[in-house]
């Protein structure tokens, strides 16, 4: 998914009568991409967790480590091993381990929208403690673990400090399909219509907040303003507030960012049996943001710098839950499928009809052998048990085929 990363504040109305239109934002920070965050669904599973945060097994498999972390499924007397990652599993790939867990959670309902929120990640990070194997991040006096970050962060993206003015011609694109990497049959059968231009061109200052959406209902404004929903309430007093004091308020996406969630399962190591659920994600935090300089710009393409001292803050985004894709069909290869579906439908009808056929000659040569039985008794009862071993067969057997046809869409 997409991270859209924004701040807003105000300024002085006078500043825009004056100098014109905010052209540019000018702004540092520390910008870091966290260790996958585990978060589970069983509360036992997550203290067990958090008695061995930060404990380095290697590349291979640790015994003495409570847990293994992967997607199982097993076939007979073979084990198929799934995930993006694999945690603490004999058989690994060596291009998607995990080491050590340094984030564990606990939320009972791992559909939940917010998994944890941006408050308590937070609030984590500043009070880890359990380890130091990569040393500390050369910031916020050197208090936080670089264990709870990876050494890399988005493609094109700087790891650590950051110095950036960004104008407002800067536009950004958060697309949920691009065709720039598809080639001409993949262009051909998907990227007509399925690409998405809802949030294309996006301007990453915005000074122009009018009352009119500022008085929509959270989610909408949300929707209009490109922010967090939870936010809206909070942004809604804060442009009142500055609106009083004779101030604009502005926002500013300064950051479009990669945010990644995928489910996996949790086993006892030692035996691999199934636990509980868990989610991990990884997201971009920037700490120490502040800006420290506004441009602006007049009719005239005169430009104006504008010093700023603000105080420094840490974004985090809350943890949400990994997004079921559903994958839309183009029209033409949509109705390719339903042909198909419909001539399945048919075949398995066709075919179950010629199966209840031979099935009746069966048990009428059945009931001819039965027949041939001199007690009367034993003929009988043998007749009603070959009688109700196909009613039975022919009722379990078209309630399925029933099934499977309507699964397919029905005959017509």
């Amino acid at each position: 998914q997409w991270d859209l990363t924004s701040v807003y504040f105000s300024v002085p109305e006078v500043y825009f009568t004056k100098y014109g239109n905010l052209q540019r934002v000018k702004a540092e920070w520390w910008e870091y991409k966290t260790q996958p965050i585990v978060v589970v669904n069983n509360s036992v599973v997550k203290d067990n967790l958090n008695n061995h945060l930060g404990e380095v097994i290697g590349q291979g498999y640790n015994s003495s480590f409570p847990y293994s972390i992967c997607t199982l499924e097993k076939h007979g007397s073979i084990t198929s091993i799934y995930g993006h990652y694999v945690f603490n599993y004999k058989v690994q790939s060596a291009n998607r381990n995990l080491d050590s867990i340094n984030y564990a959670f606990y939320n009972n309902n791992l559909s939940d929208k917010t998994l944890v929120s941006k408050e308590l990640l937070e609030a984590y990070v500043n009070a880890y403690t359990s380890s130091y194997v990569k040393g500390k991040l050369d910031i916020k006096n050197g208090q936080i673990s670089a264990d709870l970050f990876q050494d890399t962060v988005d493609d094109g993206r700087t790891r650590g400090y950051n110095c950036q003015e960004i104008d407002a011609n800067d536009k950004v694109n958060l697309l949920s399909w691009d065709t720039a990497g598809m080639n001409a049959w993949e262009k051909w059968t998907w990227g007509g219509a399925n690409t998405s231009t809802e949030y294309y061109d996006i301007s990453p200052i915005n000074a122009d907040i009018k009352d009119s959406e500022i008085a929509l209902s959270d989610n909408n404004l949300a929707d209009i303003l490109l922010i967090d929903s939870k936010d809206a309430s909070k942004l809604r007093t804060f442009y009142h507030n500055a609106k009083d004091n004779g101030e604009r308020t502005v926002i500013f996406h300064f950051a479009k960012t990669d945010y990644f969630a995928w489910s996996e399962k949790v086993y006892n190591s030692n035996n691999e049996d199934y636990i509980c659920d868990c989610q991990l994600s990884t997201e971009t935090v920037f700490l120490d943001f502040k800006i420290i300089q506004l441009t602006f710009k007049d009719a005239n393409n005169k430009y104006k710098v504008i010093p700023v001292v603000s105080d420094p803050v840490d974004i985090y985004k809350d943890v949400t839950p990994a997004l079921t894709p559903k994958i839309e069909l183009p029209n033409w290869l949509d109705g390719l499928k339903n042909l198909g579906n419909k001539t399945a439908a048919w075949v398995i009808l066709i075919v179950s009809i010629v199966v209840g056929v031979l099935l009746l000659w069966l048990l009428f040569v059945i009931l001819r052998a039965i027949n041939n039985i001199g007690n009367i008794i034993i003929k009988l009862l043998l007749m009603l048990a070959a009688l109700s071993v196909f009613v039975v067969i022919g009722y379990f057997g078209g309630t399925w085929v029933y099934g499977i046809i309507n699964g397919l869409g029905g005959l017509i």
